[in-house]
Formats: C-alpha cells, sequence, structure tokens
C-alpha cells in the first residue's frame, strides 16, 4: 500500500506538470523529466522547426535544451511550466539566430501569447527583448577564450575535448573558461538590472 507521499512511476502520468517539476527538483526523480520530456518534447522540436534552418537544426536545439533542462529547473522557480519551456526554445532559438547573422523573424520577438486562460506569462515580449540584449551585451563584452569555449559548448553543442581539440586549450583551461565566462554573464547582466 502507498502512502500519500509516494507516487508509483505508473501514476507519474496522472501527475500535472508543476508536480512533476517539484518532484525533480526537490527529490531528483528523474522518472518526472523523461515525462516531461515525453510530453513537450515534439512541441519544442516544432518551435525549432518553424525558426531554425531545417530538422538538424532543430533536433540538436531540442537535445540542447533538454539536457540544460535539469540545472535550469533548479536555478529557476518553474510555475507554468509549458509556456515557460516554449519562451525559453523562442529564446535560445533568437540567440542561434543571432549568431548566426540570419534575420530574425517577427514572430520570435512577438509578445507571448498565454497558453491557456489561467496560465500568465511572466514576461512581455518587449521585457524579453530586454533580458535578450542584455544578454548579447554581455557575450559581446566577454574575452576571446571565455566567448569561444561558451559559444561552442552552447551554441554548436560540442564535447569540452571537441574544443580543447579545435581551439589548442587544455580540457582543463576549456572548463575554466566556460565557467569564468558563465560567471562573468551572471554578474554581468544582474548589474544591468541594477
Amino acid at each position: 500500500m502507498k502512502t500519500k507521499a509516494q507516487v508509483l512511476p505508473s501514476d507519474y502520468r496522472k501527475l500535472p506538470d508543476k508536480a512533476l517539476v517539484d518532484r525533480y527538483v526537490q527529490r531528483n526523480e528523474l522518472a518526472a523529466l523523461h515525462l516531461l520530456y515525453e510530453r513537450y518534447g515534439h512541441l519544442v522540436y516544432g518551435v525549432c522547426c518553424k525558426y531554425l534552418d531545417g530538422p538538424v537544426a532543430a533536433g540538436d536545439t531540442v537535445r540542447h535544451i533538454f539536457t540544460r533542462l535539469p540545472d535550469d529547473l533548479k536555478q529557476y522557480h518553474v510555475e507554468h511550466f509549458k509556456s515557460w519551456l516554449l519562451r525559453a526554445t523562442k529564446n535560445y532559438c533568437v540567440m542561434r539566430l543571432r549568431q548566426a547573422g540570419t534575420p530574425i523573424p517577427p514572430a520570435l520577438t512577438a509578445t507571448p501569447v498565454a497558453e491557456t486562460p489561467n496560465e500568465k506569462n511572466h514576461l512581455t515580449g518587449n521585457e524579453e527583448q530586454v533580458i535578450l540584449n542584455r544578454l548579447e551585451t554581455a557575450l559581446n563584452t566577454l574575452d576571446t577564450a571565455h566567448r569561444q569555449c561558451i559559444d561552442f559548448f552552447y551554441l554548436e553543442k560540442m564535447t569540452i575535448s571537441a574544443i580543447a581539440t579545435k581551439t589548442g586549450y587544455t580540457t582543463d583551461q576549456v572548463k575554466h573558461h566556460i565557467r569564468k565566462g558563465k560567471h562573468f554573464l551572471r554578474n554581468s547582466i544582474k548589474e544591468m538590472k541594477d
């Protein structure tokens, strides 16, 4: 007999998104993450296909987003998972397009629409644009080594060893550049808010 606090894996499908997010954040239950991917992986792929150049780029972006998801869920307080995930996907698509120097479709910078009547977005299109502009400004102020390693790791989805081979840095140096670059970006964006 299960207690109220226990949920059998077969019962996960009955849980709402928020409960799955909480189960992962509070208990590290990987089954919750797996179910969130099952529910929304196809939607993320659809958004990526709409804005990026072909299914390969879309598939790579989906993998990147869901690879970062465990850390992101623990870093951000996510109330409405579906709208948060779709907004994060659009933001990542914008970043990839800017990185490639591709014109950004107006739909990507438009004010987002709530997914359901009860689901309110916390950021307007203008607020999202401000955040993206801050991120771009902060990225442009990174030194070459930090920027190069961050671009290869997050945008090109290269492994640490592949980055080391391409740049001539050691794997420890690559890790250091990524870690320091992320720290600098976080602080830069924080200072821009104040």
